[in-house]
């Protein structure tokens, strides 16, 4: 009856682990496998015989060997390692998402014998977390497009009025005057675009020393368009903090969405405000588990309706969600979470329903002050120019302000609107410098220039962008090649032409 018994228990395991929709791999003292069930087939690519009396290690990528060699360290000391989420190699070459359990197995006398591992696939739920992140991103867009009208709006009333005062004028100080309002008015515009194109990329930029203080007030203008007539707005920022060095574009979508979230746990209308200090703890916090260091912190505060104490573990949960259907994705707070861990600091929060709730982000300080871009100003004591400068712009307007700007300079400029029309003068033409945008319409900005400097190597090129993209590439040597975002001014174009051509 006992060997029945045993052997009876023996298939019903046998059966357990083989109807498994996860992957069980048992392997000895030695780290070599004996147990490989049809899902770890599935998902490892291998077969059982294959895979049997092989090294567990043949599913470890090279850049996770020294993290699987802790784990398996770490259940020889007899401990269990739980729902570690990490990448695996299949047979074929491809990395697996999974997350990982692994526990030790010990005989009856107690001593360890070898180890059980469970594999659960998770590169849909993964690929579900992108999909989720990037339709919350659609959906902040999508309410920022209305609200951002009116700024914009107001920005190019502002241009139409003191241009159309400037020219009914007769006065040379009412002319100046008006027109420094209109380059303030394009200043606010333009700067309005760019964080729209910042908070609408899809990855984070470079880390870079960053003036947090700045660059919260630059994100303030974008927030206040975000927020409704009933909610009031403040910032409180502390004086000589020190510089943090993080993504700006990526600080830019934390503000925005803790903005979003609190704006709709105010509908009735209530006060946010966005303050920022430096905190020096000498102890890891027990709060918020903040380790000990000096941080600079944004805390993000609004009088809303607060989180309910039930939701508050789960509020950083990709698919949680407080609102009602059709009204969106949720409180969006994964994003916000993995911005902030990918740039090493910690985010917590404090919250009662009823009374509001309050975000604390915190960032590492950098040693010393924030950098700051000092303008180089217009150069003086030009001399020497390039002889014939082709210019590639399909905008008229811009088209004929670059080619004032340029001749004025002392270039030799040619202008054209199209590849085409600019391919066949330069067939008949010596060009020194090619100024092109990146959609020129025909064969595209980059192709022409590709084509042009495949003639020309030593052909200075000045690449520009209206869209916020990233710098295009060239295929061969980048030396004399520069690239500028639009709206470039004149005095900055002549300096940057100056700076390619080595001539100044």
């Amino acid at each position: 009856m006992t060997n029945r018994d045993n052997i009876e228990g023996a298939a019903r395991f046998a059966v357990l682990v083989e109807s498994s929709a996860d992957a069980i791999i048992g392997v000895d003292s030695d780290a070599r496998i004996l147990i490989w069930n049809k899902a770890a087939e599935a998902l490892f690519k291998y077969s059982a015989n294959e895979a049997v009396g092989q090294p567990i290690s043949i599913i470890w990528p090279e850049h996770k060997r020294a993290e699987a060699e802790a784990n398996v360290a770490a259940v020889r000391r007899g401990e269990s390692v739980v729902g570690f989420e990490t990448e695996r190699l299949a047979k074929d070459g491809t990395l697996c998402s999974v997350s990982i359990t692994l526990s030790p197995v010990f005989n009856d006398q107690g001593d360890r014998i070898g180890s059980s591992m469970i594999c659960r696939d998770i590169s849909r739920r993964l690929e579900l977390e992108r999909e989720l992140r990037h339709s919350q991103k659609l959906e902040a867009l999508a309410m920022m497009t209305a609200r951002v009208a009116h700024d914009f709006n107001n920005q190019l009333m502002a241009i139409m009025g003191y241009t159309d005062l400037a020219l009914a004028s007769e006065r040379r100080d009412d002319v100046d005057r008006s027109l420094t309002q209109v380059r303030m008015a394009s200043e606010r515009a333009a700067a309005l675009v760019g964080k729209l194109l910042a908070f609408g990329r899809k990855r984070p930029g470079s880390v870079e020393p960053v003036d947090l203080n700045e660059q919260v007030r630059r994100t303030a203008e974008l927030i206040r368009s975000l927020l409704s007539p009933d909610i009031e707005f403040e910032l409180r920022l502390q004086d000589q903090l020190d510089s943090v060095r993080l993504d700006p574009v990526g600080l830019d979508q934390v503000l925005m969405n803790l903005a979003v979230n609190a704006s709709d746990a105010m509908p009735a209308g209530g006060r946010l405000t966005i303050t920022t200090r430096q905190q020096r703890l000498v102890a890891t916090d027990p709060g918020t588990g903040v380790p000990a260091g000096t941080w600079v912190v944004i805390d993000v505060a609004d009088t809303g309706s607060g989180i309910d104490e039930a939701l508050q573990p789960l509020v950083f949960e990709p698919f949680l969600t407080t609102k009602p259907e059709g009204k969106g994705t949720g409180l969006g707070l994964s994003t916000v979470k993995d911005i902030v861990d990918q740039a090493g600091g910690f985010v917590a929060f404090d919250s009662r329903p009823g009374q509001g709730t309050v975000f604390h982000v915190y960032h590492h300080a950098a040693d010393g002050r924030a950098e700051r871009l000092e303008s180089t100003g217009s150069r003086a004591g030009r001399s020497e120019r390039p002889k014939s400068v082709l210019l590639l712009e399909d905008d008229d307007q811009l088209r004929a302000l670059m080619t004032r700007v340029l001749t004025e300079a002392g270039h030799d400029v040619a202008a054209f609107s199209s590849t085409h029309q600019a391919l066949v003068w330069s067939g008949l033409n010596s060009v020194q410098l090619l100024i092109a945008d990146l959609l020129a319409p025909g064969m595209g900005g980059m192709d022409f220039v590709k084509r042009l400097r495949a003639t020309n190597p030593r052909l200075a090129v000045l690449v520009l962008s209206g869209n916020g993209g990233d710098a295009p590439q060239l295929p061969a040597s980048s030396e004399g090649f520069g690239f500028a975002q639009k709206p470039i001014s004149p005095s900055e174009l002549v300096d940057v032409v100056d700076s390619l051509t080595g001539r100044a």
